[in-house]
């Protein structure tokens, strides 16, 4: 997947942004009148909207981004997202996989949208009560008027037994900036711009180092080269001179499915 799919995904979380005091269908019962504390099941139309979308992942186009890391002393952290885009070119989902470093949560978030709204955000996380103990979560919460209106949880010790387990009410909690942070991925902007920095050699190939334009606690990436194009062979080059100096990427995803996944540089050019 290339990064030229991203300007439409930018404009469609814009409008996503934009659009908080939009009004989600209002056929169907409202989730708020289905509070129910007994049983905490809402079936309210931002849930059955949820179900639709994961049924129907098959027929969306998958749109994968640059794995994005940051290490500071002993502490790792990476970020990367996957957008589902809808015939019309929108994301009908969003999955956020992340890792907050040592001690702190990992697992992913799930966004669900209908015409651009926000209408649902499941979180599958692990989670640690102290450094040597931590349990799964899953924690759903539902939206209304692009509004977080109610969440709900439930956690077990081990994933495989969250099923298992039943739902309670959860404080309800906004993903507005975790959004954010998204939207930076998806455009490669702000913290997640693609630099240059250096070039690591490997054992059979090249990767190009790219990140933030500074010496340390950065965000950065690498694209692997299988091509030495003009560009590729002037930046070898010229290593020194290219330092920090942004640069615009086309990438294809290679691997998966049980091997290694990397992204193979396919284009490249500065911005001027």
């Amino acid at each position: 997947m290339t990064k030229f799919f991203f300007p439409l995904i930018i404009c469609a979380l814009i409008s996503l942004s934009s659009s908080c005091d939009q009004k989600i269908k209002e056929d169907g019962q409202s989730l708020k009148d289905n509070k129910q504390d007994s049983v905490l099941v809402a079936e309210s139309p931002s849930e059955l909207k949820m179900y639709e979308i994961d049924s129907a992942m098959p027929s969306f186009q998958e749109v994968k981004t640059l794995r994005w890391e940051k290490t500071k002393d002993d502490n790792s952290e990476f970020i990367e997202v996957t957008a589902y885009l809808n015939e019309k070119g929108y994301p009908s989902k969003i999955v956020e996989y992340f890792y907050g470093g040592n001690f702190k949560d990992q697992g992913e978030r799930n966004y669900y949208f209908e015409d651009n709204v926000l209408i649902a955000v499941t979180e599958r996380v692990d989670k640690w009560a102290d450094s040597s103990t931590n349990f799964f979560q899953v924690t759903q919460t539902f939206y209304e008027d692009g509004k977080a209106t109610f969440s709900r949880a439930r956690t077990a010790q081990y994933e495989e037994n969250i099923e298992k387990e039943a739902w309670k009410k959860a404080p309800v909690t906004s993903h507005v900036d975790h959004l954010e942070t998204v939207n930076q991925v998806l455009s490669g902007e702000g913290r997640f711009q693609t630099n240059f920095i250096s070039v690591i050699q490997g054992p059979n190939s090249i990767f190009l180092l790219l990140g933030e334009p500074k010496e340390d606690d950065r965000y950065v990436t690498t694209v692997r080269v299988d091509e030495l194009t003009p560009f590729v062979k002037d930046l070898l080059d010229n290593m020194r001179k290219y330092r920090f100096r942004p640069l615009r990427i086309q990438f294809k995803v290679v691997g998966g499915k049980g091997q290694p996944e990397f992204r193979v540089l396919t284009d490249a050019e500065w911005i001027e």
